[in-house]
């Protein structure tokens, strides 16, 4: 059984996001929506823009419908496609709801990095049992400081990342 986000890990999750005018998501998910639907919430009440890759094919036709607002687009993504960062906008909070496979992750770690705004950060939800070391040093590797784990619950941890200012790519 697949484990989902309840409405405090949510909470939790958005309660990071420092609430300023203009601000841009973007975010990469493939199943659970809780996450989707807040941004999207949050989005409309404090007009941001929202930007939502979906992975999967069925909850994509389901949101491409339901999300439909100013200010918020829905792309089915294919993650071994570098398209969805080929954008003049850049984003100031990265959302991560799905599993990267380990092979992609560099490369998807490096395509991210371009479309984030100096300063801006990548929010990355895993599961516990995910190790974290690797990732920690792609993330060193490509630029990206500040990097810390933060318990979210028994079943998930967060791991926030700052795209360092002024520096590299």
């Amino acid at each position: 059984m697949k484990k989902v986000l309840t409405q405090q890990n949510l909470d939790d999750i958005l309660s990071i996001i420092r609430h300023q005018p203009a601000i841009r998501f973007m975010h990469f998910s493939d199943s659970d929506i809780g996450l989707c639907k807040k941004l999207k919430e949050v989005t409309i009440a404090h007009d941001y823009e929202y930007k939502l890759h979906i992975l999967e094919d069925l909850l994509y036709e389901s949101l491409s419908q339901n999300f439909e607002e100013k200010n918020i687009s829905v792309q089915w993504t294919n993650l071994k496609s570098d398209r969805y960062t080929t954008s003049a906008r850049f984003y100031d909070y990265l959302f991560v709801s799905t599993k990267i496979e380990d092979e992609m992750m560099e490369e998807f770690i490096k395509n991210v990095y371009r479309i984030i705004k100096s300063g801006g950060n990548i929010i990355m939800i895993l599961k516990k049992e995910v190790s974290y070391l690797k990732l920690w040093q792609i993330l060193e590797d490509n630029f990206f400081v500040a990097i810390n784990s933060i318990e979210l619950s028994d079943d998930y941890n967060l791991l926030i990342a700052k795209k360092m200012h002024g520096w590299g790519g």
